[in-house]
């Protein structure tokens, strides 16, 4: 994932120039333009409420690359009050790239019409075989 971290780090220096520009340019307090949206090919955040805004904004889809797919799988039943809830089912919608909305009360409504999104990354069998 190496030349894909290089490819976002690029990608963040030039949002951030981007949006220096922008707020300079809209100075006058009138947001002429809407602001730029940083384009993003890999991220490590393994929340659906973190990813869907990525791919609302990004829809050639991104790859989740997390150290330990541990974080994935915890991540399913992070904000879960029910002991069954699970977000697993909303995860497999971005592997086949189906409409995913996610609506919060803090944050509103996020849709993403085609959400898709690879994961990668390591686990230790131990832990893979208590995951499952």
């Amino acid at each position: 994932t190496g030349p894909l971290w290089d490819a976002q780090r690029d990608h963040f220096r030039e949002h951030q120039a981007a949006a220096l520009a922008w707020k300079a340019g809209n100075e006058d307090g009138g947001r002429s333009r809407t602001p730029p949206v940083c384009r993003r090919v890999v991220m490590d955040d393994c929340t659906l409420d973190a990813v869907a805004p990525v791919l609302r904004d990004n829809p050639r889809g991104v790859l989740v690359a997390c150290e330990e797919l541990d974080a994935v799988f915890r991540g399913f039943t992070r904000y879960a009050r029910a002991a069954r809830a699970s977000d697993r089912p909303r995860w497999l919608k971005l592997y086949g790239g189906r409409p995913l909305t996610v609506d919060r009360k803090s944050t509103g409504s996020i849709f993403v019409a085609r959400a898709a999104a690879s994961v990668t990354g390591t686990i230790q069998p131990a832990v893979f075989a208590n995951a499952m």
